[in-house]
């Protein structure tokens, strides 16, 4: 019988509240065969994952990050229910993974893909943060694109709703209608299916994506969150009110995940 893996997640609690604490309170999880063992203390959220050894098979660059996609949709479950009964608000972000080797790898604030670690950062980002600025406090369809993009950055099982929203949202500027927001932005429908529509559809009308469909989505993450920004960038080169005046965007696939190595990193006891 092959032996179980074992995978450690962190993230710090938000607001910190060192008051608030939950003891090591085990669960299985959507998927049948994983076990999860979650614990709260000093501000932070520790995320214990058990899972079978046929998934071994599975790149582990890859296992890795679906195994932290599972635990940050495990911890943000335990901080609604404490939320729901405290009535009060408490989010987390996975920042660490450590496996049943001991290797310890660290996830920043900027999504990592591919072998050499390509990230999704805009060229002359600070040119475009001022444009972004002026946009977003006058269009508010970019505003709540802009937040949906943001928010599928953290990587959950929701992140193809939200990035399937994100378009959803600049379609309202063109009339709601999707063929004019198309030959404006340079997305298409086929192209919006096949990354986001399916996974979306699911998860809008209340269903969890399966074990494959999951696996799916990860895979094609890094290439949905490009669609999607560069859809924004064209929108916001189309309608910017500051003094910019980059080339549009190039709207092609890309590559998969990849995490950093952090020597810092306490487990869970």
């Amino acid at each position: 019988m092959t032996k179980p893996e074992y995978f450690i997640c962190i993230g710090g609690l938000v607001p910190e509240d060192n008051e608030l604490g939950m003891p090591e309170t085990p669960l299985r999880s959507r998927h049948d065969d994983w076990i999860t063992t979650t614990a709260i203390r000093c501000s932070k959220v520790f995320i214990k994952l058990e899972i079978p050894g046929d998934y071994t098979e599975i790149d582990p660059r890859a296992l890795r990050d679906l195994v932290v996609r599972e635990a940050q949709n495990t911890a943000q479950m335990w901080l609604s229910v404490i939320g729901f009964v405290e009535g009060a608000s408490y989010s987390t972000r996975i920042s660490t993974i450590e496996d049943s080797t001991g290797c310890i790898r660290a996830l920043g604030p900027k999504p990592r893909f591919g072998p050499r670690s390509e990230d999704l950062r805009i060229e002359n980002a600070k040119g475009f943060a001022g444009a972004a600025a002026v946009l977003s406090g006058t269009n508010e369809h970019f505003r709540r694109a802009l937040h949906d993009y943001v928010t599928a950055l953290n990587f959950t099982p929701d992140s193809p709703f939200y990035l399937y929203r994100a378009l959803d949202s600049l379609r309202k500027h063109f009339d709601n209608d999707w063929e004019n927001m198309h030959l404006s932005l340079g997305t298409s429908k086929s192209r919006t299916d096949e990354l986001l529509t399916t996974y979306a559809n699911k998860i809008r009308h209340g269903e969890s994506l399966d074990q494959q469909m999951l696996f799916n989505a990860y895979r094609g993450h890094h290439k949905a969150l490009k669609y999607v920004r560069n859809a924004l960038r064209t929108f916001l080169i189309k309608n910017n009110q500051a003094d910019i005046n980059p080339a549009l965007p190039n709207l092609g696939p890309t590559v998969v995940p990849d995490i950093t190595a952090n020597p810092d990193f306490g487990g869970l006891s």
